[in-house]
Parts: structure tokens; sequence; C-alpha cells
């Protein structure tokens, strides 16, 4: 439960990325988030939870 405005954030996004590829599908084609995958270390992914 993310309150609106709200930033998630995945470590391991891309070392572990088969282990997370559906979630990550999930959150993406989700239009009440903005994501990105971030390539620093072993990479985030960000998803913020679009305002009210």
């Amino acid at each position: 439960m993310l309150r609106a405005g709200g930033v998630l954030v995945v470590d391991n996004a891309t070392s572990h990325y088969a282990e997370m590829a559906a979630f990550v599908e999930a959150i993406g084609a989700d239009a009440g988030f903005t994501c990105c995958l971030v390539p620093v270390g072993k990479g985030e992914f960000i998803a913020v939870k679009a305002s009210a």
C-alpha cells in the first residue's frame, strides 16, 4: 500500500532481473506509476505513484 506521491525503490534490480521481471512488468504497465531502472551498483528499480 503506497500512498499517492510515494516512492518505491527496489535494490538489485539488474542483478536479479529474472526473479523480478513479472513485478517490474506489472508496475510498469500500471498507468498509476512512473518507473525507471537506474543502472547504479546492481540496479535500482524506482516507481513513483501518481498524485491523486
